[in-house]
């Protein structure tokens, strides 16, 4: 609840302070979690989400293989300092000098599935939300090599989500577009 999407702060702690209190949150963006004494943090206060959560009763993770190993009912991970990076340079490239010390960045897949794991565990049920937010991003300066591989990157988690459906009949796949 903001009039400007660009106000990540104050979306951030709406995430912890909101009326909905997400129990799976994995995002890029780790700079709007961390106080402002951090390095790289856009924050300009000294509230730290990470230390946080945890008090909250989340499990905090900030690479692929932590997140691989979490076994919880409520899942914090940042896994940037900024948007992640496009899946070719992650799966592909693995350059050093386009990754910076981000070298264990999980897949589109892989968040699905812990998000899966982990939400299934309430009987209640759940509405689990996933975005390939990079495609768009990548799109704008014409950089299609990223686009479309982080296209094959959300259509392995879309293959993903259609086959939990196979064996809970109640879940709906919905698949859409912001354009």
């Amino acid at each position: 609840h903001t009039r400007a999407r660009s106000n990540y702060g104050a979306i951030a702690d709406q995430y912890f302070n909101g009326v909905a209190k997400p129990d799976v949150m994995l995002f890029g963006g780790s700079n709007d979690f961390i106080p402002q004494t951090s390095p790289g943090s856009c924050r300009k206060d000294a509230t730290n989400w990470i230390d946080d959560s945890q008090k909250l009763g989340f499990t905090f993770v900030s690479n692929r293989t932590d997140l691989l190993k979490a076994n919880t009912t409520k899942l914090f991970g940042l896994f940037n300092l900024s948007n992640f990076n496009a899946y070719i340079d992650r799966a592909q490239f693995k350059d050093p000098t386009a990754l910076g010390s981000f070298t264990d960045q999980p897949y589109l897949w892989d968040m699905t599935q812990k998000a899966i794991e982990t939400l299934d565990k309430n009987p209640n049920g759940y509405f689990l939300m996933v975005e390939a937010g990079m495609i768009d991003k990548f799109e704008h300066p014409l950089d299609w090599q990223r686009g479309v591989w982080d296209v094959l990157e959300l259509d392995k988690t879309v293959a993903l989500a259609k086959k939990y459906q196979e064996t809970h009949p109640d879940t709906l796949v919905l698949v859409t577009a912001d354009h």
